[in-house]
């Protein structure tokens, strides 16, 4: 990753060698093997140990890298988190890093007190200048030292420090409220059980960022003892979870307007790792339907706010529209029946998005209707490919007002061919210029996929004429956002692939 050049070469072979003994772990490694890998001599591998070890020692982490003469070396115990925590702590030494933080906090005042505060040169600065220049240009933006401010496209500065300092860095001491233990220390209680034990290291990572959000709570330690008692015995997955949700509730809650905080929620429900913890969703279902309880506002005023800021174009609106009203509304992840889904509606009693846009609310109404007349019922949308004929309706109508410009949709229908038959026939996609393919067709649950060519006259021709849909396009630059955000989420959806810190 591109913060890599803010670390030394030792730091990099210190970072590398430990991945590769995780890797590897509970097998031994050649001390040749090793020094091949890394391009580096024998006793530069011993020097790195002799370090890594002090650090370990110094931080009093039970984990250490074993000797053996003859054996080479392993680690005594294997985690996901111990290259994180030495990449982390490295960042926070590094003068260039710290310059970012600094523009990143907007606490940047000028070269001189950069310098002073740090106590480097001024030639060290501007060198420091160059090296994260290099890092913001890749996104098409620049540091103005002079001035200590960042210029190019507003939604890249922000794309820039969500990839970065949301996702890779979570060590930073942040200053937080104190909020009163009340209903946020009793709903941890009621949740703290549910926690999958079996969960991976970074799933953990992923679900404890999740229930923090949902408990809208800014004490970090008060939520995190009560719910991850079970996580004790691995002291640093609890440090790593602790500075994680430190880090994001800081990003969400400080640098990031108000109304963009839904893509907190849109990040939860568009994950793999919840769509398949089904007692987290019940938690949350039934939190939002508590109407007197902090959630069930919290959900309803981010929804309120989504509608209401859905013109603007930042880099998460179009991950809003995606996932926060597909999931959200829709319940594409717990309903099995659009009959559900109208229930769900009415007992949340949306009294402000009804009065702030109640075509937006009869709308999506009205396409719900249109679509249970066909029988379609939906999956747990994990991949695309799982999405049915009523997932990608709603997914598209959920774009339609976002810089998105759609040339064709596949759609999967299900094998039943009475209702294939049904679809064809409606009125929903009547006149509108369509293909069957066939060729794809691996999965048994699932018939041939009917791609719409003519997306505008396909939402155009349904019978909702409060609404007119279009697809704008917009500028290159945004086009080009929208392709590095959908290459985030497709990470995210691919567990396997997904490194925080890679």
């Amino acid at each position: 990753m591109e913060l890599d050049s803010l670390l030394s070469t030792s730091t990099l072979r210190e970072i590398t060698l430990i991945k590769l003994l995780n890797q590897r772990y509970p097998n031994w490694i050649s001390k040749e093997e090793i020094s091949s890998q890394l391009y580096i001599s024998n006793r530069t591998l011993k020097s790195t140990v002799i370090v890594i070890n002090s650090f370990f020692k110094e931080k009093n982490y039970e984990q250490y890298i074993e000797t053996d003469a003859a054996l080479g070396y392993k680690l005594s115990a294997s985690t996901n988190a111990i290259s994180n925590l030495i990449y982390l702590e490295r960042l926070k030494s590094s003068t260039s890093f710290n310059l970012l933080l600094s523009i990143y906090n907007k606490k940047f005042i000028s070269s001189k007190h950069f310098t002073d505060y740090y106590f480097i040169s001024l030639t060290s600065f501007y060198k420091d200048v160059r090296t994260i220049n290099l890092i913001l240009d890749k996104f098409g933006i620049q540091f103005n030292s002079r001035e200590g401010t960042l210029s190019g496209e507003s939604s890249q500065i922000r794309y820039f420090f969500c990839k970065f300092f949301w996702f890779s860095y979570g060590m930073s001491e942040w200053p937080f409220q104190q909020v009163d233990e009340g209903e946020t220390m009793e709903m941890s209680k009621k949740i703290g059980a549910q926690i999958n034990p079996y969960l991976s290291p970074i799933q953990t990572r992923q679900l404890a960022f999740a229930l923090s959000v949902c408990l809208n709570d800014l004490n970090t330690k008060k939520f995190i003892e009560p719910t991850f008692k079970t996580l004790e015995s691995d002291n640093l997955l609890y440090q790593e979870i602790q500075a994680t949700i430190h880090q994001k509730y800081y990003f969400f809650k400080q640098n990031i307007l108000k109304h963009e905080v839904n893509f907190i929620y849109s990040f939860i429900v568009s994950n793999p790792i919840f769509i398949q913890t089904e007692k987290m969703f019940s938690f949350i279902k039934t939190s939002f339907q508590e109407k007197d309880s902090a959630n069930f506002a919290y959900s309803n005023q981010l929804l309120t706010e989504l509608v209401n800021n859905s013109s603007h174009l930042m880099t998460v609106n179009f991950l809003d529209k995606q996932n926060f009203l597909a999931h959200i509304l829709c319940l594409n992840f717990q309903m099995d029946t659009f009959h559900d889904t109208h229930k769900y509606i009415e007992d949340l009693q949306l009294d402000e998005l009804k009065q702030l846009n109640p075509d937006l609310f009869n709308g999506y109404l009205l396409i719900f209707s249109a679509i249970e007349k066909q029988g379609i019922y939906p999956i747990y949308p994990i991949e695309t490919r799982s999405y049915r004929l009523k997932a990608y309706f709603f997914f598209l109508f959920s774009l339609s007002d976002s810089a998105v410009e759609i040339n064709q949709i596949s759609i999967q229908v299900l094998s039943d061919k009475s209702i294939y038959r049904k679809i064809l026939k409606n009125e929903l996609i009547k006149n509108i210029p369509y293909t069957i393919d066939f060729t794809d067709n691996n999965d048994q649950n699932n018939g041939p996929d009917i791609v719409v060519t003519d997306t505008p006259t396909f939402f155009n021709q349904l019978d909702i004429p409060i609404f007119h849909i279009s697809f704008p396009p917009t500028s290159n630059e945004w086009l080009e956002l929208n392709s590095l955000v959908e290459q985030e989420i497709q990470k995210k959806r691919t567990l396997q692939n997904f490194r925080p810190f890679n």
